[in-house]
């Protein structure tokens, strides 16, 4: 019986697996894999920064809200060199693929149900279009 439990289990796995490949929607840019790769992580910690950031404007007093200096002093430093890490790998990007790949995680982010993620990546996203990193996002294809 655990035999065929396993079977299944990972017969499912394929099947999902397999589904995932035949329709997954192609990145339409000509990226290799490691560049996506780059490109998802900078965006994701850039993401997390945000957020962390965010989380500021409900549990810091007014002086400190929204700011890297709203972030406990342990905190602050890993999210300032984040956040320019992220920036100096963002450069090497074209703005329109930046835009595609984050409108892409605030959709992820609001189908899973993290409102606080989607309005901070929003904010990110307002960020790197002000930086000259991203397009605004009527314009993506």
């Amino acid at each position: 019986m655990p035999d065929l439990l396993i079977s299944l289990a990972l017969g499912g796995v394929m099947f999902c697996a397999v589904k995932w490949l035949i329709f997954r929607k192609p990145f339409p840019y000509p990226l290799s894999v490691a560049k996506q790769y780059r490109l998802g992580k900078a965006l994701t910690k850039l993401s997390d920064v945000m957020e962390a950031i965010e989380r500021t404007q409900q549990t810091n007093h007014i002086g400190m809200r929204g700011s890297v200096q709203g972030l406990p002093t342990c905190y602050r430093a890993k999210a300032e060199n984040d956040f320019n890490n992220s920036m100096a790998v963002l450069i090497d990007f074209d703005p329109e693929v930046i835009t595609y790949v984050a409108l892409g995680q605030i959709r992820t982010s609001v189908s899973l149900g993290r409102q606080s993620r989607a309005s901070a990546q929003s904010r990110m996203l307002d960020v790197l279009n002000r930086e000259g990193l991203a397009i605004p996002a009527d314009l993506v294809r």
